[in-house]
């Protein structure tokens, strides 16, 4: 008979009672494994997830603004006592000079209002 050089060939062969036991414990390995990489994705995803609903904020935020040509930012206002009428206090803009709030007076209002009577009074 004439023989060749050896070769391998991927065959079935048949495992025994320790390469079992080790392939068992590899495949539950490899589940587990499984389950890591899935609760990652899961935490990536709902990252994701919230950084598009971040955005999707901004670029609310902005196309409002754009929309309405105007943008709520910080604006010094002060408190007018006495006026319209007495026990009445209106709330301007400093910027604009426009009136953006009236009520009526509490009694620390009054009491600011005489406060700042007698300052006028003390500096002229």
């Amino acid at each position: 008979m004439l023989q060749d050089r050896t070769i391998e060939l991927m065959q079935p062969v048949d495992l025994t009672e320790p390469e079992l036991i080790a392939t068992g414990k590899e495949l539950g390995d490899a589940w587990a494994e499984l389950g890591q990489i899935e609760a990652e994705k899961k935490r990536v995803m709902k990252e994701y997830a919230d950084k598009i609903t971040a955005q999707e904020f901004v670029c609310n935020r902005l196309a409002l603004i754009q929309q309405t040509g105007q943008e709520y930012r910080p604006v010094k206002c002060h408190w007018v006592y006495h006026e319209p009428t007495i026990g009445e206090k209106i709330l301007y803009r400093e910027d604009t000079g426009e009136a953006v709030e009236s009520a009526a007076m509490s009694q620390r209002d009054f009491d600011r209002a005489e406060e700042l009577k007698q300052l006028e009074l003390d500096l002229s």
